[in-house]
This record gives structure tokens, C-alpha cells and sequence, in this order.
């Protein structure tokens, strides 16, 4: 049997609640896992886990408010990007209701000069072959 080492990290940011966690899908994968990498020849297992490869990745997004969902064209999914070390997610809305998000309390988003994130429009198709024009933001993950 072949032995491969993988290595990873758990990424969660708690916000007044639970602890979600980030999970991947790979492309070219058929199961759900950790963000972790295969250690390499020479390197060490702190380097492995230090870095998600580069690339887009279809990724679960959920929280713990119902008012609060993606599109239903996405199943509930967001797309990961990461480059260069940096992770944003993109996620698209059921509407254009929502027009600004915060990531941090709801009191910090009061102050002046919060970083508000901003929408953008896309337009989605629904299974009955409808088309609507909804917003979508792009997320920082720490």
C-alpha cells in the first residue's frame, strides 16, 4: 500500500457564536477535507500546511442566521480564491436586499470609517430557465 504524508491546518474565525471552520472540495477530488497539502521531498511539515496551492476552490458557506444564505443557483457554495497566501470568498446573494457587508460586530461596522464591503451584480439562471440580476461580494478570510 502506498503511504502519503499530508499535512494541514484548521481555519476558523468565531464571530459571536459557533466556530465555523473552512473545508475544501478540490476539483479534482470527490471528498470534502481540511485544506492540507502532501509533504513534499525536502521539505517539513510546517512548510506544507503553511500555504492553500493557488487556485479557485468550490467551498461550503453557511451561517447561523436564516435571513442569511447564498443564491439557491449555489447550492449553498461560495468560491474560494486564493493567491499568493491571501483568501477571499465569493458568494452570491439571493437578491439585492443586502448592499453592504462587515466583516467584524455590528457595533464596529458603526463607527466611522468601517471597511464596508460593497456589492457586485451578477446574474443568476434558475432551473425553470429564469434569469435575475442579484448582488454578490467577494470576502476577505483571515
Amino acid at each position: 500500500m502506498r503511504h502519503e504524508k499530508s499535512c494541514g491546518a484548521v481555519i476558523f474565525r468565531r464571530i459571536n457564536g459557533p466556530w465555523p471552520v473552512l473545508l475544501i472540495q478540490h476539483e479534482k477530488g470527490n471528498h470534502i477535507a481540511f485544506p492540507k497539502g502532501h509533504v513534499e521531498q525536502g521539505e517539513t511539515e510546517a512548510q506544507t500546511y503553511q500555504m492553500l496551492p493557488d487556485g479557485m476552490y468550490e467551498a461550503d458557506f453557511g451561517t447561523d442566521g436564516s435571513m442569511f444564505h447564498v443564491n439557491e443557483t449555489k447550492n449553498g457554495k461560495g468560491i474560494l480564491t486564493v493567491n499568493g497566501g491571501e483568501m477571499s470568498i465569493h458568494i452570491v446573494m439571493p437578491s439585492k436586499n443586502i448592499v453592504n457587508l462587515f466583516c467584524g460586530s455590528a457595533e464596529d461596522a458603526q463607527k466611522e470609517g468601517a471597511a464596508l464591503i460593497e456589492p457586485l451584480t451578477e446574474e443568476v439562471t434558475y432551473e425553470d430557465g429564469t434569469t435575475e440580476e442579484v448582488n454578490s461580494f467577494d470576502l476577505p478570510v483571515p
